[in-house]
């Protein structure tokens, strides 16, 4: 079970937090549909961390992809009817990155911040 669940526009709770799993409960009347799939991993060495949905039912998922030689975050768009984009790494290539965070407007616009490791400590 993922241990942290974001409110989502509409009621739905959206769930991705160290997880390969990204879920969508949709708000039905005074309570929840169960959790389905939004998206699953499609690695083993990548997690998803933060999800979050826009008014029309869109939702950003971000993950963290443990790779060599460096750890990078990506984005990946769900559109409403379930059909997942193309994941997007949007960390710099150079750098490891971790810790990532996001919010999304009610339009869908949306930011994302990320620590990342300066190699000079």
């Amino acid at each position: 079970m993922d241990p942290l669940a974001q409110a989502a526009f509409g009621g739905s709770v959206v769930s991705a937090f160290f997880s390969p799993t990204a879920t969508l409960s949709r708000r039905a009347g005074e309570t929840f549909t169960p959790p389905t799939t939004l998206l699953r991993a499609p690695v083993a060495y990548e997690t998803f961390r933060e999800a979050r949905l826009a008014d029309d039912g869109e939702a950003i998922v971000l993950s963290v992809r443990r790779h060599a030689p460096h750890q990078r975050i990506r984005a990946t768009f769900v559109a409403p009817d379930g059909t997942a984009g193309t994941p997007v790494t949007i960390s710099d290539h150079a750098r490891s990155a971790t810790q990532p965070v996001l919010d999304v407007a009610p339009d869908g616009t949306a930011v994302a911040a990320w620590a990342w490791h300066d190699p000079a400590g």
